[in-house]
C-alpha cells in the first residue's frame, strides 16, 4: 500500500538457510518492474535471480492491461509447480488432474490476456511504463512543496503513499483530506497504521493530471487546516474510529456485516 519493495534478497537468502518456500507476490507495480530496470531504474533483485525465490504471482488483469479474472503464477521447476495440481486417481469416473482446484476455466479471459500482451508487446509495456513513472516523479515532487504533508517510504513504482506531516498530524485529519478530493472527482485510497492516503499511477495519468491532482491537494490541505471539517458524513469518520479500535475482532465483525447487507436480497424471503 506504500509503493516500496519488501527486502527479498534477504528473505530468499532466509529461506535458503531455513529450507523454507518464498513466495513473492508480483501483483500491481509488480508487473512493470522489469520494464521499469530496462528504463535505467535501479530496482532490489527479487525474481528467480535469487536462489530462494520459489514462486510469482503476477497479475496481468492490472498492469498488463488485460481483463479482469487472469493472473499468472510462475514456478522455479516442474518439481515445485506440480504441488498446484489436483490429481484422482480412484474416481469411478477415471483417472482425472487439472492444474488447480477448479476443475475447468473460461479460454476467453486467457485468450484476451495473451491479446493484450502481444499486441502491447515489450516496445507498448516500455512506454507505458516510462510515461506512468514520470508522472509518478512528478508527484513526489510536487508533494514534498506541500509541508503539511510528507511522502511514506521511497516509492519505487507506480504507487505513491503520503500523510501528514509530523508538525500537523494533530490538526490535518488525513481523511478529511481524503473526503474534500472526493468531492472533487479524485478517488485515492485511505490507507492505516498510519492514517494515509494512496495514489496509484499508470499510462492513463499524463503531465496534467499530476498537475490539476497536486493544485486540488494543495488547495484541499489548506481549507481543511484553516477550516477543519466536521460532523458526519464521507469515510472520516469510519476510517477514523475503526483505526482507534484496539480490539480488531469488532472492525472484522463491522466488516461482515457491511458485506451481509451487500449479498442479502432486498425485502423478507
Amino acid at each position: 500500500p506504500h509503493g516500496v519493495m519488501d527486502p527479498v534478497a534477504d528473505l530468499a537468502a532466509l529461506a535458503v538457510r531455513k529450507g523454507v518456500w518464498l513466495h513473492v507476490d508480483c501483483c500491481l507495480g509488480g508487473f512493470v518492474l522489469p520494464f521499469a530496470r530496462r528504463l535505467g531504474r535501479a530496482i532490489p533483485a527479487f525474481d528467480f535471480g535469487l536462489p530462494g525465490v520459489c514462486s510469482m504471482s503476477v497479475d496481468t488483469h492490472k498492469f498488463g492491461m488485460a481483463h479482469k479474472g487472469t493472473s499468472v503464477v510462475l514456478y522455479r521447476s516442474p518439481e515445485l509447480r506440480a504441488f498446484q495440481y489436483t490429481r484422482i486417481t480412484d474416481w469411478p469416473g477415471g483417472l482425472y488432474i487439472s492444474p488447480g482446484f477448479a476443475g475447468s476455466r473460461s479460454g476467453a479471459l486467457v485468450a484476451s490476456a495473451w491479446a493484450s500482451l502481444a499486441h502491447l508487446g515489450e516496445d507498448g509495456f516500455l512506454a507505458a511504463t516510462k510515461r506512468l513513472l514520470q508522472s509518478r516523479d512528478a508527484f513526489v515532487a510536487g508533494l514534498e512543496r506541500i509541508p503539511a504533508l510528507e511522502v511514506l517510504g521511497d516509492p519505487e513504482m507506480c504507487v505513491v503513499a503520503f500523510a501528514a506531516a509530523p508538525q500537523e498530524a494533530k490538526r490535518l485529519d488525513i481523511y478529511r483530506v481524503h473526503d474534500r478530493l472526493t468531492a472533487r472527482g479524485w478517488h485515492l485510497n485511505p490507507l492505516q497504521f498510519p492514517p494515509a492516503l494512496h495514489m496509484c499511477f499508470t499510462a492513463a495519468h499524463g503531465e496534467e493530471d499530476v498537475r490539476q491532482l497536486l493544485a486540488d491537494l494543495h488547495e484541499v490541505v489548506t481549507a481543511e487546516l484553516d477550516n477543519p471539517t466536521r460532523g458526519a458524513g464521507g469515510d472520516a469518520p469510519m476510517y477514523g474510529a475503526a483505526a482507534a479500535m484496539p480490539d480488531r475482532r469488532i472492525v472484522g465483525d463491522l466488516l461482515v456485516g457491511y458485506q451481509h447487507v451487500l449479498l442479502d436480497t432486498v425485502g423478507d424471503a
